[in-house]
């Protein structure tokens, strides 16, 4: 099968076929300072996801919500206020190709296990920053993938992520403090306005933080996080449904095999969009199966590569 993906790094760039650009640093600066604020203030977690377009990276932190002093945060894609920008933003994505980035607030950068199950769905780079309001913030990197249908994590540093300046890319010495350097500058650069509003108390009352100075158009160019991003408590901790349970040539599998498979979000999106179609069908194997969502989406992953059946293969509704 065709592998998505590329990275900036040996260990993805032996698997994969697509090339993936650096995310350009002057997007990481306005995330981390729209980010940065909104932990200054309230002292919680917030997200920004990042799509990769034929016009490079475009940052989007969606409508989210959380309470004051919370290590919880909230992004549902599907919200009113977000699926429209949503499914706008993945059908442009190459590949499905979604990237995250999100905080650890005061504690250290760090995947948590919620974490792990959110990014397993979301095929791309994704990185955690910690100690946000600390003088120097910290980074965690990693490469979310599926390979031949089974999910992989590849560590990556941010420098195989983030574009920093070439002069500083020859030593791991050189490059470590540079990274530092670098990243704990960002208090220069502001963020979007169209930014504002996005981030809202969970009573549902907005908390807008106040823009620094602009940038220009940034958005086209271990411990305590809970990050959802859409994802609902079914769609974790679910068996895995092993292919040998799914017969494609009877339903409601001969129609489930027709969703694009290309990512969990895509495949989530198609449902949506499909709804009339697919939702009741969806119900019943997961009822049949006692399994989530996800699994579902793993499973018919393997099957359709068992088959030789591309994953971003569809069938049009009717």
């Amino acid at each position: 099968m065709a592998i998505p993906f590329t990275a900036n790094a040996p260990e993805v760039s032996s698997v994969c076929d697509h090339n993936l650009p650096l995310i350009p640093l002057e997007v990481l600066y306005a995330v981390i300072n729209w980010q940065r604020e909104i932990a200054k203030k309230h002292k919680c977690e917030s997200h920004t996801s990042l799509f990769l377009t034929k016009d490079g990276w475009v940052a989007e932190p969606f409508h989210q919500e959380n309470d004051e002093s919370s290590m919880t945060i909230k992004v549902d894609y599907f919200d009113d206020r977000n699926i429209k920008r949503y499914e706008e933003l993945i059908g442009a994505s190459i590949n499905g190709c979604h990237a995250t980035i999100h905080n650890h607030v005061n504690s250290a950068a760090g995947q948590s296990s919620v974490d792990v199950e959110d990014e397993k769905q979301l095929m791309g780079p994704h990185i955690t920053i910690g100690k946000l309001n600390q003088a120097e913030i910290d980074f965690h990197g990693r490469f979310s993938i599926m390979i031949d249908g089974k999910h992989h994590f590849i560590p990556m540093r941010v420098s195989d992520i983030i574009a920093l300046p070439l002069p500083f890319r020859y030593t791991e010495a050189q490059l470590e403090a540079t990274e530092k350097m670098i990243l704990n500058g960002v208090g220069q650069i502001g963020y979007p306005e169209e930014w504002k509003g996005k981030f809202h108390i969970k009573t549902g009352t907005a908390a807008p933080v106040t823009p620094g100075k602009q940038t220009a158009a940034p958005a086209n160019n271990t411990q305590g996080s809970v990050v959802t991003r859409g994802i609902t408590a079914k769609d974790i901790g679910s068996r895995p449904l092993n292919a040998t349970e799914i017969d494609i040539t009877k339903a409601p599998w001969s129609i489930l095999k027709d969703l694009d498979c290309s990512s969990y979000a895509i495949f989530r999106a198609d449902l949506v969009k499909n709804k009339s179609k697919y939702e009741k069908l969806l119900i019943a194997a997961e009822c049949e199966h006692g399994v989530s969502t996800n699994a579902i989406w793993i499973a018919l992953c393997n099957v359709k590569n068992i088959a030789g059946i591309p994953l971003d293969s569809t069938v049009q509704a009717a």
